[in-house]
């Protein structure tokens, strides 16, 4: 046992580790065989239940409809979903407490709560051809604004969930007035004129998920910038 471990970090590892047993793990073989993809149902299911057990929100505090958890009791929820192959875990959308932290009210209303409702899902479009974890000095990607909106022209790689995510969280260089040079993270609506993907081998085959690259010459308003200019 844990070092530590308080009541509720047990309970949690007791209930996470029953899901994993009995809904996820009986799956594994069945994606390794088929591409990562599940019979529609099972992804339901799946789904359904991590949205009931608060999954998709557990640090996200109770006030803003999350579990409120401490970082102590994810950790355990995520070395239980951790056993399962790959990422059969990722069945349900990831609010995480930055963006509570972050958001302006309508990206709150627009993509924090979906996320935590489990209507929407995300996914991250950071990598590019040149640049990795060196966000500050190598994004190329740009963003320039034009009135209330940015103009975002660039490339991304290794876009992991593009194919079942409804929005990207894209950081862009500001290139434009007071800001120029300047990071941001802006969220991007996968449907926006002037996204096009391309999809990437398979690096692994179980889960249902895929990465892709990514082009972009879109708008975004100005709204939809996280946390304001140098925050990304």
């Amino acid at each position: 046992m844990y070092s530590g471990m308080t009541p509720s970090a047990l309970n949690w590892q007791k209930k996470i580790k029953k899901f994993v047993n009995d809904e996820l793990i009986p799956w594994e073989v069945h994606a390794e065989k088929n591409n990562g993809e599940l019979p529609k149902d099972i992804e339901k299911k799946h789904r359904d239940i991590a949205i009931s057990l608060g999954l998709p929100g557990m640090g996200i505090s109770k006030a803003s409809g999350g579990l409120g958890l401490n970082m102590f009791e994810q950790m355990i929820i995520w070395e239980q979903l951790g056993r399962v192959t790959n990422a059969l875990s990722w069945c349900f959308s990831e609010a995480q407490d930055w963006m509570e932290n972050n958001f302006n009210e309508y990206q709150k209303e627009n993509y924090l709560k979906p996320l935590l409702l489990g209507t929407k899902k995300e996914c991250y479009a950071i990598t590019e051809t040149e640049a990795g974890s060196d966000v500050e000095g190598s994004i190329k990607t740009t963003a320039e604004k034009k009135g209330d909106k940015y103009v975002i022209n660039g490339e991304k790689w290794y876009v992991t969930s593009a194919n079942i995510a409804d929005f990207f969280f894209l950081q862009a260089k500001i290139i434009s007035e007071d800001n120029k040079d300047k990071q941001a993270l802006f969220i991007v609506d996968k449907n926006s004129k002037g996204i096009e993907l391309v999809d990437l081998s398979l690096i692994h085959i179980s889960a249902p998920t895929r990465r892709y690259a990514s082009s972009y010459d879109v708008f975004c308003l100005k709204k939809q910038m996280g946390g304001g200019v140098g925050g990304g």
